[in-house]
């Protein structure tokens, strides 16, 4: 299925808008082309919003979450996905969020916001494993900070790649925490990004860095190990097999076989990468959201493409004692 080109032109939720108590689960889909006047260019959301093996793409919004906004007390999860080309007027080109969200296996690129956060902008709680944050760009006329993500609230963050975000002048090309923002992350990769202020991280709260972690500069702090982009050694963004896009680890790269402890912060065992290769290939486990595979090893799993098998269930409550329930299962794509 493919939700495009819808417009909210007073309004928010230009692609879909679930209101308070909605449950919005979208599987093998595509929300693309839709815009707002006011926030969440793709996705509006104060219920529940599962995203499932699909696309979140060029959607825009005037104010905040180009692609998604998701607000206090409402949970969005996004697992094997990719959210790419949003862009917001002023903040979180990606997901803007003061809830709950959890991404799994899933890409979160080339999204650009005119102020904070080009990727994320964070008020509330973000929880990412296995994932890829590459290409984003924020700036803008007021803080220009956090190409990647922007965090006020917490994010825990385990074998993720934050690389190749861009901050404008003042700003942090990776991540920003900013003063009442708490970060923690494990055994995941903070390089190659670029800006004025601080190339990958700009640190005014708490980071709380355990495992193996590496960044291409020493502005990320205590627990993180600096080593340069010459030696971490990452490949472009691109299709390294499975349902999203990674950054390889090239030959040598100092991530490889650096994990001796291969679990995520909660101390669950991580036992694939963001692509579904098994951790580890080697004696250890590598650091970030890819594993280099070894020969011998079992073939990447099928993925079934976008627009394909899919199931789309709406529960929208509009009013009081509304109930609207929409539930189809397609065969092929139908725009």
């Amino acid at each position: 299925m493919t939700v495009k080109e819808g417009c909210a032109e007073q309004g928010s939720g230009g692609g879909i808008s679930a209101s308070f108590g909605a449950t919005v689960t979208v599987t093998s889909s595509t929300i693309s082309n839709n815009s707002a006047a006011g926030f969440g260019g793709g996705i509006d959301n104060f219920g529940t919003v599962t995203l499932t093996n699909s696309a979140l793409s060029d959607n825009s919004a005037v104010f905040t979450g180009g692609g998604m906004r998701n607000t206090f007390g409402s949970t969005a999860t996004v697992t094997n996905s990719t959210v790419s080309g949003n862009s917001a007027g002023f903040d979180g080109g990606a997901i803007e969020n003061s809830g709950t969200v959890t991404i799994t296996g899933s890409t979160i690129s080339n999204n650009s916001s005119g102020d904070d956060g080009g990727g994320i902008m964070n008020f509330g709680k973000v929880t990412l494993t296995n994932s890829t944050i590459s290409g984003n760009s924020s700036g803008g006329s007021l803080f220009e900070d956090g190409g990647g993500i922007w965090n006020d609230g917490e994010v825990n963050a385990s074998f993720i790649t934050i690389a190749n975000n861009t901050g404008s002048s003042s700003g942090a090309g990776g991540i920003f925490n900013d003063s009442g923002g708490t970060l923690n992350m494990k055994n995941s990769i903070v390089g190659d990004n670029t800006a004025g202020g601080s190339s990958n991280c700009q640190n005014l709260g708490t980071i709380n860095a355990s495992g193996v972690n590496l960044a291409t500069d020493s502005n990320c702090g205590a627990g993180f190990t600096s080593v340069s982009s010459a030696a971490l050694n990452l490949g472009p963004l691109a299709n390294n097999g499975g349902p999203t896009q990674t950054h390889a680890l090239q030959s040598g790269s100092a991530a490889i076989d650096a994990v001796t402890d291969c679990t995520d912060l909660g101390s669950a065992s991580v036992t694939a990468d963001q692509r579904g290769i098994s951790r580890p290939q080697g004696p250890r486990c590598d650091v970030g959201a890819y594993e280099v595979l070894r020969a011998g090893a079992a073939p990447l799993p099928a993925v079934a493409p976008l627009g394909r098998l899919v199931l789309l269930t709406l529960l929208v409550l509009t009013g009081i004692g509304a109930l609207w329930r929409r539930s189809r299962e397609l065969g092929a794509a139908r725009d």
